[in-house]
């Protein structure tokens, strides 16, 4: 996987949130080689620290599940025609979506819903961007997974 382009961040900004991804790893047992994939196929600190958010608040909520966040992430990314970077910028966008909306939703009902977004596209042969598929996908059919922010 090679690295996506980085928009102009300074490399205090991605530090702090190397930082905080290592306290992560530390406290939910994070492997190292995933912490390098996400941060290789994040464009920026914010999109990078919103996966690691959460996934940690994920593995908060389920230790005693088989399967962690970040087996999840990678096994709905696997079946999906979109890459893992495109999975964080989407990713991205949903989470700005549900903030303009005072909303906020489970890790599971966020992955489920961009999971249904690429089942959408069996069977086509041109794909849009997977942002593009986002946004169409909420604007026609929203989103009922989410709960208000406290």
């Amino acid at each position: 996987m090679s690295p996506v382009e980085r928009t102009d961040f300074s490399g205090h900004e991605w530090q702090a949130a190397l930082d905080n991804a290592k306290a992560m790893t530390e406290k939910f047992g994070f492997e190292a080689s995933a912490l390098c994939s996400l941060a290789e196929a994040s464009a920026s600190p914010r999109r990078f620290q919103l996966m690691i958010d959460a996934l940690a608040v994920h593995q908060a909520s389920h230790l005693d599940d088989k399967k962690d966040g970040w087996d999840l992430l990678v096994e709905n990314v696997d079946e999906s025609p979109f890459t893992l970077s495109e999975w964080l910028e989407a990713w991205e966008l949903f989470n700005d979506w549900l903030g303009k909306r005072n909303r906020r939703a489970n890790f599971i009902n966020i992955l489920g819903y961009l999971a249904c977004c690429g089942q959408y596209l069996e069977g086509k042969a041109v794909f849009p961007a997977f942002c593009d598929l986002l946004e169409e996908m909420l604007e026609e059919y929203g989103f009922e997974g989410s709960e208000p922010c406290p």
